[in-house]
């Protein structure tokens, strides 16, 4: 709408008048757009820094948890392969002192034990000594036969030829 004392001017001056507001219009419009994405532009440029920030942060947030993970999985890992290693080592060792208690327990009274070898390579015990009686060397054999880690006995034979005060040497193979 144009004011009122305007439409006393001529029409080619009306549609000039026209074409200056139109283009006015449009120049303001167009001015307007560039202060709205100027802004636009400068918000996004800021909180594309303030963003990359807080990247920044979380990024090194979680490279600090990976490697206190790291570190404490080193450990862990350590741990595990010293204990399967002291594991091996068990399997691997026997505890004599119950297997050398077990043997002399079964030792009668009227046997005397003079020496007595383990070869922990081998597997095999040899026990020397003197029996009082034939009978009491026999029994002193199937007492060591009886216990669970002898695998079999050997008493010469003839070393049961005598009766009394035998000399002995016995042969066991352990499984141990």
């Amino acid at each position: 709408m144009l004011p009122t004392r305007i439409n006393v001017l001529p029409p080619e001056k009306k549609v000039r008048l026209r074409r200056m507001i139109r283009s006015e219009f449009i120049r303001n419009i167009l001015g307007l757009c560039i202060v709205v994405s100027s802004i636009i532009a400068i918000a996004t440029v800021g909180s594309r820094a303030i963003l990359q920030t807080y990247f920044f942060d979380l990024a090194e947030s979680l490279n600090s948890v990976t490697v206190q993970s790291t570190d404490k999985n080193i450990v862990i890992l350590q741990a595990n392969n010293r204990i399967s290693t002291a594991m091996r080592v068990i399997r691997n060792q026997h505890y004599w002192p119950v297997t050398l208690v077990d043997i002399y327990t079964a030792v009668p009274g009227s046997v005397v034990v003079s020496k007595m070898t383990i070869d922990k390579k081998e597997g095999i015990a040899t026990i020397t000594g003197v029996a009082s009686t034939r009978d009491e060397l026999v029994n002193f054999g199937a007492e060591l036969r009886m216990l669970p880690f002898v695998n079999t006995v050997d008493i010469p034979i003839s070393q049961l030829t005598q009766q009394e005060n035998i000399s002995f040497t016995i042969r066991m193979i352990l499984t141990l």
